[in-house]
């Protein structure tokens, strides 16, 4: 028996499938039915289910292999499509080169993809950019917790020293929380290309759709609230206005020559921004860039530096806005364009007086 796929159509797949952390990267399932092969991967937190078109018409079956093995050969063949051949539920792939013969392994019983009733409209855009403005902050557990109420959709993402938070807008007025893994949220951000992505909602996971892939990713309702209030009810007297590519810039060659034994730089605030980074016992680094806000007040901070630009490079040539509140001991990043996105960092205590 002979399968036909499109090689293009299999990279795909195994593109998406490399988003997951090699921990949790199991055995891919082939299931074929006529001129239609679905491909499946799932472990504890995602499934992911790819429907391929068959070139050639062909019976049943269904064979399991590990992926990487097949996909690293394959992507050595020039040629458009693969022929596969199935025999006695195991995998044959040969040209006038390459010889190739993979013994499928056990499976359970696959249990398809469904959807529910119980769904909200995301603008895919603006999901991407949000996605993409929170998973640099990675704690222990690595999710996010992600609060639907109203009209928006909250994401946080949060670690002992600093927060990143985004809110954007969707097209019911539904109430959910719930944890989920930041790792896979990768995904989302290469699958979709319509204006509006649905996403549905089961008691234990959430999916999402597009023309041939269906997700569904697991996830977490922990007993503990996120105190998201406290955090959101800070107030800010805003201290500096600053172009992101020559802060970025400032900070990129600071590391360079970051030679303390934390990783600090030191940032003072006055008419201009200067960015500062040193030894444990002297200063080897110093840059000035303007500061664009017109009321002046003389501010000096210390940064781990990783958390800094981790952030910066998230943007392209915005205005970025900075913040302080005096009694949290905390600073707060926004941008000119997204006013619903926050950036909250706490300062090391000590750095070099510049």
């Amino acid at each position: 028996m002979r399968i036909s796929i499109n090689k293009k159509d299999l990279f795909f797949f195994w593109n998406i499938i490399n988003y997951i952390p090699i921990r949790d990267i199991k055995n891919v399932v082939i299931k074929s039915e006529e001129l239609k092969t679905l491909m499946f991967f799932e472990n504890k937190n995602i499934k992911i289910e790819y429907n391929i078109k068959n070139n050639i018409k062909n019976k049943k079956f269904i064979i399991v292999f590990k992926h990487t093995i097949l996909f690293k050969i394959l992507k050595t063949i020039k040629s458009k499509n693969v022929n596969i051949f199935i025999k006695e539920q195991n995998i044959y792939y040969k040209n006038k080169d390459i010889k190739l013969f993979l013994i499928s392994k056990k499976y359970k019983e696959i249990k398809r993809i469904k959807k529910k009733n119980v769904y909200i409209y995301v603008k895919t855009n603006e999901m991407k950019e949000a996605l993409k403005m929170v998973y640099f902050v990675k704690n222990l557990s690595k999710d996010v917790y992600i609060l639907i109420r109203k009209n928006y959709i909250n994401i946080f993402s949060c670690d002992n020293f600093r927060l990143s938070y985004i809110k954007i807008k969707h097209k019911k007025n539904i109430y959910k929380k719930f944890y989920i893994k930041i790792e896979y949220l990768k995904i989302l951000t290469k699958i979709f290309t319509k204006e509006y992505t649905k996403i549905y909602f089961k008691k234990k996971s959430i999916l999402t759709m597009s023309k041939n892939f269906k997700i569904e990713f697991k996830i977490n309702k922990r007993s503990e609230e996120f105190d998201y209030n406290s955090i959101m009810d800070i107030k800010f007297n805003k201290i500096a206005i600053f172009n992101q590519k020559d802060f970025f810039n400032a900070i990129k060659r600071a590391k360079i020559l970051c030679k303390n034994k934390n990783k600090y730089i030191n940032i003072k605030i006055s008419n201009y921004i200067t960015v500062s980074s040193n030894t444990l016992d002297r200063e080897i680094f110093k840059e000035k860039i303007k500061n664009l806000t017109k009321k002046i007040i003389n501010k000096q901070f210390c940064f781990n530096i990783d958390y800094i630009l981790s952030f910066i490079k998230t943007f392209n040539n915005e205005t970025i806005s900075m913040f302080f509140n005096k009694k949290k001991k905390v600073v707060l990043f926004k941008i000119l364009k997204n006013e619903n996105y926050k950036y909250i960092l706490m300062p090391i205590e000590k750095g070099l007086n510049i």
